[in-house]
């Protein structure tokens, strides 16, 4: 069966190169739930159309390729209706722009007055718009009901007007606001109304007296006549998908020559009537007479749930009716994987599809939780075990990292070694493992300072929140920060944000407007920007949160809004770039090398945002932001679905949490990676102000990560550990104050009322006549 379909669509692209009649297709259009498309088409029999007057919908078959990768010609869609076109539904897709003169009499004005009227009693479905001439233009003004087409008339009409008029620069004007972007040649004070770039096509009827004069009754002449009447002859991009129709309501005995003039910057499809007539012109310009124009309308219905995520689509038609054998295709492509689009999109399946991706997240979190604060510590204790502690023996020393041999007693309770004794050679500082253990599964010397000592686990508590490794926590506020950004983008609405900036780009890339086809990377692109935005400014949010918790209140706020904008900014920034590289190369579909573009340079801008003014090295942050980019970016193209048999729901369900997911590998990889410098990175000092010269002290020694009994003391006894014999300030004690480290925050204690104090970075406190201040630097 399988062979059979294949070989049919071998047949129908093989077919219209031997058939001369051909199925020309238009870009498809969807109604906002998806479950009905149009596609708008015509039979063309060696480039002539024909007329077919009706067709059944059982003459039409169709298929489609290219979803998901399904390759195999199998029909999703069912043709639900085929109809010809609805002139009155037709003339909700245009812009109809009418160009009224001013420079003419008060008759002549009337005239236009019941012109203008007409036009827009009989097209109540197009976007209306007018504009009136003399030797200025007025802005162009959108009349959305018959209020506002008769103050536009008392405005207009009955001002006094002047008596001269450029009809050519006005008409440029008009053209140039349809089809240009932010290009004011002609009149460059007039503000322009960015809503007339939007429809697909455009129709521009301009009423005139014909009078091209001067007051005076001269010609008008000179360089910028002739100009601008060489611009509307040669530039074809004033015109694209644009038709002009010149009504003449002025004398008869000018308009033999009027007509000859206006010739000159005809264009295919411009008309010109020496007099109004309404169904004439709704005939000509409205129920498309040209050749370009489609025909016949097919409504498709589209399968409920089906997913459009970006992937390039082909649609297949054969008609057959009578002797009539046409056949065509037309590609196109909807939605994208960040924000994959399924039909029947209602309110609640949305909802029951983000939260069964949350579940599913939150387990994941769960579970590499679990791994990291049960499974990894053990594992790695294990290794650690097996290498390092090791049975004494006398007669044959093991040696160590860090020296050439084993001391012969233990570092920390000062005992000799004994043959059969359990030893810890992690570092120089070789301990009995009970001793080890006791100590804190750490170096007895520097601590978790110690640059090969550092290492703990509590085998008689496995539970013990110290045994995690200290990436853990950043690990999880990571996966939470990409949880947190992809829950935001799905819930946020955001369907008209950057609408002016998508069409100007649109427009300046692609030479189109949002059509259908430019909807296509209009749905791309505000997603992109909107994405970009979100995950910018969450990640980077959290992060700052985490790096600058231990700053002063004030400080620590200012940062963060700071990084946060600079977040979003980069976001915003990096999938711009990646947009305009999508518009350039033509991918409004799914291109991996293009569509990575913008979370490269996503990761590597967040990761300098975060790490800047940081002890976090700037190259190690954007190194990791571009690679876990990549890595979080490659979740998304995990699964080519070729050949597969997934259900719709459960396809909508994948392609979301792929893009969860991706979020929770990019903003949990990058935090890990800063975490491993963070850690290092903490390193405590007290500099110390007084009647000597100014210096810091390295109290980290002395500092242990749980507090309780491993303090610096301060005071003016020998047996404290910063003994203050320079001070002689009366009433100083021999033990003034203590700091010490308790779950990973820094306190100050003063012994004489008992009061802690917690430390952040820059803290300072007087002791006698010295100042103390605490810092926290990479150890030199």
């Amino acid at each position: 069966m399988k062979r059979i379909i294949l070989l049919g669509m071998l047949l129908l692209m093989v077919m219209p190169m031997m058939l001369a009649q051909e199925l020309v297709l238009d870009y498809p259009k969807f109604q906002p739930s998806l479950d009905t498309v149009f596609v708008d088409f015509k039979v063309v029999d060696d480039g002539t159309k024909l007329n077919l007057g009706s067709i059944d919908k059982g003459a039409l078959s169709i298929s489609e390729t290219g979803y998901n990768g399904l390759d195999d010609g199998t029909t999703l869609v069912d043709v639900l209706d085929i109809r010809n076109y609805d002139p009155d539904y037709e003339a909700g897709n245009y812009s109809m722009i009418v160009l009224a003169d001013r420079a003419a009499t008060s008759a002549q004005m009337e005239e236009q007055r019941q012109a203008i009227t007409e036009l827009y009693k009989g097209l109540p479905k197009a976007h209306f718009y007018l504009s009136a001439m003399d030797e200025v233009r007025t802005p162009t003004t959108e009349i959305k009901d018959f209020y506002q087409l008769t103050q536009w008339f008392d405005s207009c009409f009955n001002m006094p007007s002047a008596k001269e008029k450029f009809i050519y620069k006005a008409l440029a004007s008009v053209l140039e606001e349809i089809s240009k972007t932010d290009t004011h040649d002609f009149y460059p004070e007039l503000e322009y109304n960015p809503n007339l770039k939007n429809d697909t096509k455009k129709v521009v009827v301009m009423l005139t007296n014909g009078v091209y004069k001067k007051a005076d009754g001269s010609y008008i002449g000179g360089e910028d006549f002739f100009r601008i009447k060489m611009t509307l002859i040669s530039e074809q991009d004033l015109r694209e998908n644009t038709q002009v129709s010149y009504v003449f309501l002025g004398d008869r005995f000018i308009e033999e020559d009027f007509h000859h003039e206006i010739q000159y910057v005809f264009k295919e499809g411009d008309r010109y009537d020496s007099d109004f007539d309404f169904q004439t012109l709704k005939e000509a310009l409205v129920m498309h007479p040209d050749p370009k124009a489609m025909d016949y309308r097919m409504v498709i219905t589209n399968l409920a749930e089906k997913l459009y995520d970006g992937q390039k689509i082909t649609l297949y038609a054969y008609l057959h009716q009578g002797d009539v054998d046409a056949m065509g295709s037309r590609s196109f492509t909807k939605g994208c994987l960040i924000d994959p689009m399924p039909v029947h999109d209602s309110l609640s399946l949305r909802l029951t599809r983000i939260a069964q991706c949350l579940i599913l997240a939150l387990i994941v979190i769960g579970l590499l939780w679990l791994f990291f604060r049960l499974l990894y510590p053990r594992w790695r204790h294990a290794l650690f075990k097996r290498k390092y502690v090791k049975e004494f023996d006398k007669a044959n020393v093991l040696p160590t990292r860090a020296s050439d041999y084993v001391g012969q007693k233990c570092y920390y309770c000062k005992d000799a070694f004994q043959p059969g004794d359990e030893i810890v050679t992690r570092c120089e500082h070789t301990m009995h493992y009970d001793c080890w253990k006791e100590n804190g599964y750490q170096c007895p010397e520097f601590g978790k300072e110690c640059d090969n000592g550092d290492y703990f686990y509590n085998e008689d508590h496995r539970w013990d929140r110290r045994n995690a490794p200290y990436f853990l926590k950043w690990l999880v506020a990571g996966c939470l920060a990409g949880l947190v950004s992809w829950l935001v983008f799905r819930l946020a609405v955001h369907n008209n944000l950057f609408h002016g900036l998508i069409s100007d780009m649109v427009m300046l890339f692609q030479k189109v407007g949002l059509d259908a086809s430019g909807q296509a990377f209009a749905d791309k692109i505000h997603d992109m920007l909107f994405f970009g935005v979100i995950v910018g400014g969450i990640v980077t949010l959290v992060a700052s949160c985490l790096l600058e918790r231990r700053k002063k209140t004030a400080q620590r706020v200012g940062v963060i809004i700071g990084r946060v904008l600079c977040g979003m900014l980069v976001g915003f920034a990096a999938f711009l770039v990646g947009s305009w590289v999508a518009l350039a190369t033509g991918k409004d579909y799914n291109s991996f090398l293009v569509d990575l573009i913008p979370w490269l340079l996503m990761g590597a801008g967040l990761g300098l945002v975060i790490a800047y003014r940081t002890e976090v090295p700037l190259k190690r942050a954007v190194l990791c932001g571009f690679l876990f980019a990549m890595l979080g970016f490659g979740v998304l193209y995990m699964f080519s679905f070729e050949n597969s048999n997934f259900e719709f729901h459960f396809l909508g369900l994948l392609t979301s949490m792929l893009c969860l997911i991706g979020l929770m590998v990019f903003a949990g990889g990058l935090y890990a990676c800063i975490a491993q410098r963070e850690q290092v990175s903490k390193r405590y000092f007290l500099h110390i102000d007084g009647n000597l010269k100014s210096r810091d002290v390295a109290i980290y020694k002395w500092m242990n990560r749980v507090g309780g009994y491993r303090v610096v003391t301060i005071g003016r006894s020998d047996r404290c550990y910063i003994d203050m014999d320079w001070d002689n300030t009366e009433g100083l004690e021999g033990v003034q104050a203590e700091v010490y480290i308790e779950n990973d925050v820094p306190y100050l204690k003063n012994m004489r009322t008992n009061e802690a104090t917690r430390l952040y970075h820059g803290s300072s406190f007087r002791v006698g006549k010295t100042v103390f201040t605490y810092l926290e630097k990479d150890r030199i």
